[in-house]
């Protein structure tokens, strides 16, 4: 399972990281062993954020199950840590 994720330039890479490959680590049906341990990487650095992906292994079966489940909770994780989901935003300065 890939998921994408995007978070702020203003918080902590390790944090975001972190409280990701948590998500991964806690959810029963990802697959956990040392060839197939779940791991977070900055994916991709944008125009307003940073992209990270989360990939962890799981029975062909539990595909969607552990996709839907961490996309659920990404929004509601990323808040309890203080973490800013972005979105596309222009910053105007008036000189």
């Amino acid at each position: 399972v890939d998921i994408t994720v995007s978070a702020s330039y203003d918080d902590d890479v390790e944090k975001v990281k972190s409280v990701l490959l948590q998500m991964l680590m806690d959810n029963p049906l990802t697959l956990k062993g040392e060839d197939i341990a779940p791991e977070v990487h900055v994916n991709a650095y944008n125009a307003n954020d940073i992209e990270y992906v989360a990939r962890a292994w799981c029975a062909n079966a539990d595909y969607w199950a552990v996709y839907f489940d961490v996309m659920d909770n990404v929004k509601s994780t990323f808040e309890k840590n203080g973490i800013a989901m972005s979105y596309p935003h222009v910053n105007v300065h008036m000189v």
